[in-house]
């Protein structure tokens, strides 16, 4: 049930970024309330099995040290994010940000993609 939660919330971002991208282009306040609702109720919302799901995956006695890796890894990435795309503009022009969005989206796509392949997998859908 987790990787079927994780899908949701990543396919919430994957909404929310393609919102991003619609509203650059024509801003408006019910696009504006959708990408809220979207990252908020599907993306931010269901990503509370993040911690379970390294601790599922990495059994055993270094899961402590495991998941604090991952944790400080996706701290940093929070942390250095918004500077870093603050920046990019500066230096490589306007439409980086909008590949920015782009790639970000298709990043949590691929993800779905790979979680969706595991379950039809660990249900022995593709068994043969």
């Amino acid at each position: 049930g987790r990787e079927i939660v994780w899908s949701i919330g990543c396919f919430g971002f994957c909404i929310t970024y393609a919102l991003l991208l619609v509203m650059g282009t024509t801003p408006s306040m019910p696009l504006l309330m959708a990408m809220v609702l979207a990252q908020g109720a599907l993306g931010y919302g269901l990503t509370s099995v993040m911690g379970a799901i390294p601790l599922e995956i990495f059994e055993g006695k270094h899961v402590g040290a495991i998941f604090g890796m991952l944790m400080l890894g996706g701290i940093a990435g929070t942390f250095s994010g918004p500077p870093r795309d603050a920046m990019l503009p500066r230096v490589a022009g306007a439409g980086i940000q909008r590949a920015i969005i782009l790639i970000i989206g298709l990043q949590f796509f691929a993800q779905i993609i790979g979680y969706v392949m595991r379950v039809a997998k660990k249900n022995s859908f593709w068994r043969n």
